[in-house]
């Protein structure tokens, strides 16, 4: 039998081998701890005794969770709980913990005996599970995600608190599977049921998306997910998820009408491109092709193979220029790589205007547009016919239309260009010789005129014949001629060209009447030595010419510094000009309807008397521009016109328009406008009824964006705006579109010719032609014959000046004119009122 001491011996053994012990007095001061406790804790005995509890305090407990403890155990009764302490090197253990009381002999309590099993790993597994489970309720929650679980025997239904949500169901309501199956719309019970069917008997999982109706007959859509559990070959149990998809099948319809919608769109965009003439391609914002039309892909058909879509417009290009497809990208690789250079910083950067020339003789107008996200659509329109018509028409605006030598125009442009290049050290040299034929009227009157165009024809040809590529020659008109000759050997180099021709000269011209023989007189003014400039040069050859005509005809003559003193004079008369000498007028030249002679107004027409001479006209204004008085004529000749016109206006006459030449100087001015408002208003005229005009010239010269600011402004104002002398220079249709034109008035060298019946027309008809497709007005002046009046009208002018119109009135008699005008067209009609005489007899 075992000792009661043995046995308790035995009991402590295996206690402290499997548990924490430890023995505290009353206050919970530690008198003894077993060989674990200081293990686990991780003190040695010395730290322990003596101790209170609150050594291994972790905090994780309130005061009142020990007071109660040791409110219970002083009071003679066990205490179990769990308690969480802290280790020595601060670890936290959680532990299952005994305390009982210890008693005396006289059975009070004297301490405490407590004894831990260590439960820190348990409590990990369940705040993981804890964490878990919020984790996934939360997840559930946010992805609307519900659980549900069926016991087949019993017919016992779980629903999880999302699920009774998705149902609009409480929380507390308990599900059943009649009432579950109902929650369904009736089209989707059979495939819930059939899904739930089959994988009882196969075991086969579902995933279905179906319509469902809440108990709040909400409309919703579920995915229903689920599969039986099976034991022992039979199914137990059926679990599944339900999550409410209604959110993703509203934007899945959305989405789908938006695609549908697309797919619409771009059909139709296809479509559209299909039925347009011109080549449509977009590249997106990487210069990848998106698509394109066929007309893209029959235009650039050398590249059709690599116009795909993806494919880079880079690779396309050259793709094309390997296959020689752009004739303008030049033979050679290093004119074709700075080509393909050019062509990729105009796509990236597309230019206002820009053509391309293909291998085939396509011309192809190319507008690029980048769009905001960076995309690219371009538009190739075949401008081949506008191309050759340009072409033809640039010939007939360039050359002469009978001889085929440069127009007055041409030849003003080329020789400002040569007059650069020697300017600039490109050229060594140059003349300007200029001639007509002497006595030519002569063989007009004799043969006709077709005998002398094939005079002017031959010497033409005989003089193509004497230069070289560099030289040019142009016909001014009628029977005068000029050319440039450069880069001779002086005056005697250019003498060998001049003797070559009048050797030439001397040869009769074969013409349908017979052999013609005639002669030139030709003046010739060197580059060097004068001043540089075109109008200067032409000016001084005509001198020589005048000159050589002086000394006998049929020779030349050269510029000499003599020949200055008719300079001077100019000059003389100019600073009369500019010191108010001599008498300034203004008279009114009227405009009349070119098909029924109607007036339509007058042109301001200024004229100076000086010393017993009249000057007007072109003379009268290159001496106010060379004394500086234009400005000042200018002025002078806008307010005294507007009085006349007032005045007439305010008498009861219809003035009709009033055209009103400026210079460049003037109408640069910055308070032109202003001061022309000013002028109307104070004289009471209409705006609409004032035509401001300037020469043709202003328009391309280094003024022309002044220019253009004052006739853009002057339209805004009501104005109308005209360019005079047009067809003399080189400005565009473009040009006169821009800046509002309503009228322009052609040089008298395109239309004075026109009064020879015989003359040709073609080069006028072509600009009328042009002009008349912007409705701009068109006039000529010094028309003095019915035949040329008649003419004018058939080609499209719209109005006519000059004698055959009526003479010009001074500024003064505007109202009797007037009048007068008024009384002869009443007169007409009363008279065009009476009955006639055989219809009085009858």
């Amino acid at each position: 039998m075992v000792s009661p001491d043995a046995l308790s011996d035995a009991y402590k053994r295996a206690l402290d081998s499997h548990s924490i012990v430890s023995v505290s007095n009353t206050q919970g001061v530690i008198r003894y701890a077993n060989d674990k406790f200081c293990q686990i804790m991780g003190y040695d005995l010395s730290e322990l005794i003596g101790q209170s509890y609150s050594l291994v305090n972790s905090g994780r407990h309130e005061a009142g969770f020990f007071e109660e403890l040791w409110a219970t155990v002083n009071g003679g009764e066990s205490w179990v709980g769990e308690v969480c302490n802290r280790t020595k090197d601060g670890k936290e253990l959680w532990f299952d913990n005994i305390v009982v009381p210890l008693y005396d002999d006289e059975d009070a309590v004297t301490g405490h005996l407590s004894v831990r099993k260590d439960i820190t790993k348990r409590k990990d597994a369940e705040a993981l599970v804890e964490h878990s489970e919020q984790f996934l309720l939360g997840v559930s929650e946010i992805a609307c995600v519900g659980g549900w679980s069926l016991e087949i025997e019993t017919g016992e239904l779980y629903w999880s608190d999302e699920t009774k949500r998705i149902h609009d169901v409480p929380l507390d309501y308990k599900p059943e599977l009649a009432q579950a199956i109902d929650f369904y719309a009736p089209e989707a019970r059979a495939a819930i049921t059939n899904a739930v069917e089959t994988a009882m008997r196969s075991g086969e999982k579902w995933d279905l998306e179906l319509p469902l109706l809440t108990a709040k007959k909400r409309s919703i859509w579920v995915r229903a997910v689920g599969h039986a559990v099976f034991e022992n070959g039979e199914a137990v149990r059926l679990l599944g998820a339900f999550q409410d998809i209604t959110q993703r099948k509203l934007e899945e319809d959305v989405l789908r009408d938006e695609v549908t919608q697309r797919h619409s769109a771009e059909q139709l965009l296809r479509d559209v491109l299909e039925t347009l003439p011109d080549a449509v391609a977009a590249y997106d914002d990487e210069d990848r092709l998106i698509v394109c039309n066929s007309a893209y892909l029959e235009t650039y058909a050398a590249s059709a193979e690599a116009i795909t879509p993806g494919a880079t417009f880079e690779s396309i290009i050259r793709f094309g220029l390997a296959r020689g497809q752009y004739s303008d990208a030049g033979p050679d690789l290093e004119s074709q790589e700075a080509w393909l250079k050019k062509r990729l910083e105009d796509h990236r950067n597309p230019p206002e205007h820009l053509t391309q020339k293909l291998h085939d003789g396509t011309w192809l107008q190319v507008r690029e547009h980048v769009s905001a996200n960076g995309s690219t659509v371009g538009v190739r329109t075949d401008v081949t016919n506008l191309k050759r018509a340009e072409a033809e028409l640039r010939r007939y605006a360039e050359t002469d239309q009978l001889t085929g030598l440069l127009n007055r125009r041409s030849f003003n442009l080329r020789l400002d260009t040569a007059l650069e290049e020697f300017a600039a050290g490109a050229r060594t040299g140059g003349c300007v010789a200029l001639f007509d034929i002497d006595h030519f009227k002569p063989i007009n009157d004799a043969y006709g005129h077709d005998v002398g165009d094939e005079v002017l024809v031959e010497l033409a040809r005989r003089l193509s014949a004497v230069l070289v590529p560099d030289d040019f020659a142009a016909r001014l008109g009628g029977d005068e001629f000029i050319f440039v000759l450069t880069d001779r050997d002086g005056q005697t180099g250019y003498e060998d060209v001049i003797i070559e021709y009048f050797e030439r000269m001397r040869e009769p011209i074969m013409t349908m009447a017979g052999k013609v023989s005639t002669g030139i007189s030709l003046g010739l003014v060197e580059f060097e030595g004068i001043e540089p400039n075109s109008r200067s040069l032409m000016k001084y050859a005509d001198l020589a010419q005048y000159r050589a005509k002086e000394e006998g005809r049929g020779q030349w003559y050269w510029f000499a510094a003599a020949d200055a003193a008719k300079l001077q004079q100019a000059d003389e008369l100019g600073k009369a000009l500019s010191a108010n000498q001599g008498d300034l007028a203004f008279t009114l030249l009227p405009i009349a309807g070119a098909h029924d002679a109607e007036p339509l107004g007058f042109s301001v027409e200024p004229s100076w008397t000086f010393e017993g001479s009249i000057y007007e006209g072109q003379i009268l204004k290159e001496l106010a521009q060379k004394s500086g008085q234009i400005t000042k004529l200018c002025k002078c000749g806008l307010e005294t016109a507007m009085i006349a016109v007032g005045d007439a206006q305010g008498r009861g006459a219809d003035t009709g328009q009033l055209w009103i030449n400026s210079s460049t100087d003037h109408m640069k001015l910055a308070p032109f406008v202003s001061s022309v408002e000013r002028l109307r208003l104070t004289h009471g005229l209409e705006a609409s009824a004032l035509t401001f005009a300037v020469d043709e010239a202003a328009l391309i010269d280094r003024s022309a964006a002044a220019i253009q600011e004052t006739f853009l402004t002057l339209g805004q104002h009501g104005y109308r705006v005209a360019v005079d002398n047009f067809g003399s220079h080189a400005s565009s249709l473009a040009n006169l579109e821009r800046l509002g034109v309503h009228a322009v008035r052609f040089d008298p060298a395109l239309t004075d010719p026109l009064a020879d019946p015989q003359a040709e027309d073609r080069l006028v008809r072509g600009l009328v032609a042009m002009v008349s497709v912007l409705e701009i007005d068109i006039l000529a002046s010094r028309v003095a014959d019915p035949r040329h009046a008649a003419r004018l009208a058939n080609l499209g002018f719209a109005a006519l000046q000059g004698p055959l119109l009526g003479d010009p009135i001074p500024t003064e008699d505007l109202p009797l004119y007037l009048i007068d005008a008024a009384r002869r067209r009443l007169s007409t009609v009363l008279e065009d009122r009476k009955p006639s005489k055989s219809k009085s007899a009858a």
